[in-house]
């Protein structure tokens, strides 16, 4: 939507992983990564979610959990979620996002 910014979805293979988390990083200063979609577009980022999941059965569900987060929810929810400037913020803002994906 208009307004959001560009994301990354980092994930780790299962078998890397000891515990399941999903960290979000803002960054000041956007990076740049590869657009999935087109890999020869560089898009600059300001968020990403890194999830690493210890199970690596739940990988999929959980990725697809994480996009449908931040792809479907209200650009007026995300709007907010990316106006968030401490972690306790964005960890409240983003649960409810993931309850409801």
């Amino acid at each position: 939507a208009d307004g959001l910014p560009n994301i990354a979805i980092p994930h780790l293979e299962g078998e890397l992983v000891k515990q399941t988390r999903l960290v979000v990083v803002h960054f000041a200063i956007p990076v740049a990564f590869k657009d999935l979609a087109d890999a020869s577009r560089i898009l600059p980022v300001n968020w990403v979610f890194m999830l690493m999941n210890a199970e690596p059965q739940k990988q999929p569900e959980r990725m697809a959990q994480l996009i449908r987060a931040l792809t479907q929810s209200p650009a007026a929810q995300l709007k907010r979620l990316f106006a968030a400037k401490k972690a306790a913020q964005v960890a409240r803002l983003l649960t409810p996002l993931m309850t409801e994906a």
